[in-house]
């Protein structure tokens, strides 16, 4: 019975996969652009105030948020391939959602419905 649920639970709780997938989007693609953004307008300060000290510790920042920017996005691209290696036929269609979300994706030759409205 317990199997039964568990293999179950990625057709219950579809949309809540997908909302975590959009989530997880937005923490991918939000978070590196608004550390590329900050970094930016701190060189763009330093730059106008026009101190050798100020401008090279904004340089520092700046390449700081760029790198952390690129650790975030790849933390979660490398889940995401790992996750997709491990996930067995029962979970393939959570993680479909999680990764693809506002998508119809084909798991295992069945289409997987990961949209929260859907046309009906």
């Amino acid at each position: 019975m317990m199997v039964f649920l568990l293999d179950n639970i990625c057709n219950e709780l579809g949309k809540a996969w997908t909302i975590l997938g959009y989530v997880i989007w937005l923490i991918q693609i939000v978070t590196p652009l608004l550390l590329i953004i900050s970094g930016m307008l701190t060189m763009a300060k330093a730059v106008m105030q026009d101190k050798q000290d100020g401008l090279e510790k904004a340089t520092s920042e700046l390449i700081r948020k760029i790198i952390s920017a690129l650790i975030v996005f790849l933390v979660i691209w490398a889940t995401k391939l790992v996750v997709n290696l491990i996930a067995d036929d029962g979970w393939q269609d959570c993680a479909a959602c999680v990764f693809n979300p506002g998508k119809t994706v084909e798991v295992n030759g069945e289409s997987v419905n990961c949209k929260l409205i859907t046309g009906e």
